[in-house]
């Protein structure tokens, strides 16, 4: 059986390696670092089962954004996306679940928190 496809949004390089880490034994992992990479993967891997979106990018776009302008297309409109942040106020958290975001969790990340929301998430998808 294929292990779900899940992209990780981060333009931190040593935080993408922690990410591959983590997620490596239980998903696929695709990783983009800026806006026009997640356009990029995204056309090519429609098969995306979760995105795991850091709200801080740098560019012209940040994490919040792109998952707003993800919403609005058709094929991503239910797709999970997780608010991945170091910011962990609630007023954070209501920005990211107002732009779109499914669910939202806070750096450091806690394994099994992350592990728990992505399979609860997938399962409420499929």
């Amino acid at each position: 059986m294929d292990k779900p496809k899940v992209l990780v949004v981060e333009d931190d390089f040593a935080t993408q390696q922690f990410m591959k880490f983590l997620l490596r034994s239980r998903y696929d992992v695709l990783f983009a670092a800026s806006s026009d990479e997640v356009d990029n993967i995204l056309a090519d891997n429609q098969d995306v089962t979760v995105i795991l979106m850091d709200v801080s990018l740098r560019g012209s776009e940040d994490g919040l954004m792109i998952t707003e302008r993800l919403r609005k297309t058709e094929i991503w409109k239910t797709v999970p996306i997780i608010a991945v942040t170091a910011h962990a106020f609630p007023a954070d958290q209501q920005m990211a679940l107002e732009s779109g975001c499914s669910d939202y969790i806070s750096k450091p990340i806690d394994q099994t928190k992350l592990f728990e929301m992505m399979e609860r998430l997938i399962a409420a998808n499929a």
